[in-house]
């Protein structure tokens, strides 16, 4: 299981912890909903390399920042949450104009960004400076295939960089 892909949001989705806890992948290794679904789909495609395995978590994580739950809620729905306890950031957001909304979105859609960015750049400065790696199946995974760490290829798939053979 690859970690950080967790839920983005699981009160929208109108389920509690507990029921999702009941729920796990063919493996049992996956305990949320979500999750066992991407791990369904990723058990389903072949990685034959190390390297086809590191490209499909980047990947992932750059399609799991096209839009996160709460920009899309802001600027479709017109609120921060479902969750009956939200009700003050919910009138904050209903007070918006649209346009005001969509802005919103945009700086939730940079913080977004923003986080996975420093998160990767911390993993690589482990990685260049500490001597810890990843595996896939036993076997080293090759990182930074851009050049300029996990973020830079992040950056890089954002941008439609294309990967390298």
């Amino acid at each position: 299981m690859v970690a950080g892909l967790l839920p983005e949001d699981f009160r929208v989705a109108g389920h509690s912890g507990a029921a999702k806890a009941l729920l796990h992948c063919p493996r049992r290794h996956c305990v949320w909903p979500y999750l066992s679904v991407e791990c369904a789909m990723l058990e389903n495609q072949q990685f034959p390399r190390p390297i086809d395995a590191y490209k499909a978590i980047i990947d992932k994580l750059v399609t799991k920042t096209s839009q996160g739950v709460h920009e899309r809620l802001v600027i479709e729905v017109g609120i921060w949450s479902k969750a009956p306890h939200e009700d003050a950031a919910n009138d904050f957001i209903r007070s918006l104009s649209t346009e005001q909304r969509r802005m919103l979105g945009r700086m939730l859609h940079d913080v977004r960004q923003s986080a996975i960015i420093d998160v990767l750049a911390e993993l690589s400065w482990w990685i260049s400076t500490q001597d810890v790696g990843f595996t896939f199946r036993g076997e080293p995974m090759p990182t930074e295939l851009s050049g300029e760490g996990l973020h830079g290829d992040y950056i890089g798939r954002i941008a439609d960089w294309e990967w390298p053979d």
